[in-house]
């Protein structure tokens, strides 16, 4: 008896081990099937290029390093990175005006620096076409994790000296006006954060002048070269040879059938702030002054646009301000599932558009509210962002943009179009 059970656990121990390496071979012939139809090798051949380098800046707080060539690779894409000798996206442009064409230099975040598409595609680029003859030199001012702030900044240490006629300015209401002041961005990242204090922030004096709070630029570069020492292409390459392609199939697979909202562990409050009429948790110690924090912060906006303005007309240029309507106020379903996660919080998602048209009105700034054309856009079915692990605009979305701009700086008399 004891025979015959022995025989029994042996063959059934057999039979399972030959299902488990038979699932193993098929697991690994269709991982190296896959990395060879994808990369025509074991690994993407960039897999050894560093990431997007942002630099530690005195006056912006970071920039893209000059002439950098880096590697971007999620769920939905996989691109080659590169910059010009000013550290910028795109060509490289002389300062000197030309006669009879308009340069439009663009400041923003992470949407203009568009690294999340091919140069080609992204919104400064795509203006330039759009915009043609009446634009032949757009430059894109643009870098990620900028707040109005540091576009203002930006400006000054970089975009002056292009001598643009037109400086428009993409808003991105989901962290522009918190990263605009320190005390919601501390709340938000920390102090021990490089987002905190490696970034400028401005606030009202009692004299009711905007004051600037410079970036700490030392630490910021200590931390930074710390971080650079580590770097190893080889790490690199160990590192994308241990991630699975039937893993990133099965990840887009299961993204498909479930809204990505804001992943736990943030700080919600001020992440969803901008669009909140009362904070999450009234006991919390930060829901007291939750009001007057938010309030603050859009009057600091308030100022810092009507400075930008000043400044660029002092360079004898244009400012015009156009948002940057996030995944999340765009697309209906998302809406819905980041409402019934967080059931406690009023949102209402044109809050800040209407907040910045008010400032914009105030202060004389010509004003473009992309949202309703994303939102018609969304509902029609196009698909205007990323769709698996980043949430910036595709290529369509900046398409979508930039010929909305085009036709609207047409209107306001900023540029000459065709026709």
């Amino acid at each position: 008896m004891k025979r015959e059970f022995r025989l029994k656990l042996k063959s059934g121990l057999v039979n399972a081990g030959f299902v488990v390496a038979s699932l193993l071979a098929a697991f690994l012939a269709a991982e190296v099937g896959l990395r060879l139809y994808h990369y025509g090798g074991l690994v993407w051949e960039h897999a050894h290029l560093p990431p997007v380098v942002h630099e530690p800046d005195p006056e912006t707080g970071w920039r893209l390093a000059p002439n950098q060539v880096a590697a971007r690779s999620t769920l939905d894409y996989q691109l080659v990175i590169k910059t010009n000798a000013e550290g910028l996206r795109g060509p490289d442009h002389t300062p000197e005006p030309e006669p009879d064409v308009t340069t439009i230099a663009v400041l923003g975040d992470s949407f203009m620096e568009a690294s999340q598409v091919p140069e080609e595609a992204g919104f400064c680029h795509a203006l330039e076409s759009a915009a043609s003859p009446g634009a032949r030199r757009v430059i894109n001012l643009g870098v990620g994790g900028f707040s109005t702030v540091q576009a203002w900044r930006q400006f000054e240490a970089r975009g002056r000296h292009f001598h643009p006629r037109v400086v428009l300015l993409a808003f991105y209401a989901e962290n522009d006006v918190y990263g605009n002041v320190a005390g919601l961005s501390r709340m938000m990242w920390g102090e021990d954060d490089g987002r905190y204090f490696s970034a400028p922030f401005a606030a009202i004096g009692g004299d009711g002048e905007l004051v600037l709070q410079p970036p700490q630029y030392e630490r910021a570069a200590e931390e930074f070269e710390a971080a650079w020492r580590r770097y190893s292409p080889w790490l690199m390459r160990l590192d994308a040879l241990t991630k699975s392609v039937v893993e990133n199939y099965y990840k887009r697979a299961r993204s498909r059938f479930r809204q990505k909202i804001h992943e736990p562990g943030e700080e919600i409050a001020i992440h969803l702030g901008v669009y909140a009429e009362n904070h999450p948790d009234p006991e919390d110690e930060t829901a007291e002054p939750f009001d007057e924090l938010w309030e603050d912060a859009f009057r600091v906006t308030g100022a810092v646009l009507r400075q930008l303005k000043q400044d660029v007309e002092s360079a004898g240029a244009t400012l015009a301000v156009f948002t940057v309507p996030s995944k999340l106020q765009a697309i209906p379903a998302h809406r819905s599932a980041v409402r019934e996660r967080y059931p406690d919080m009023a949102l209402d998602f044109e809050r800040p558009h209407k907040r910045l048209a008010a400032i914009c009105e105030e202060a004389g700034i010509p004003f473009l509210d992309l949202l309703p054309d994303f939102l018609a856009q969304s509902e029609s079915g196009t698909v205007l962002y990323h769709q698996f692990e980043d949430s910036h605009w595709n290529e369509a979305g900046h398409a979508l943009a930039a010929e909305r701009v085009a036709a609207w700086l047409k209107d306001q008399g900023l540029i000459r179009l065709p026709g």
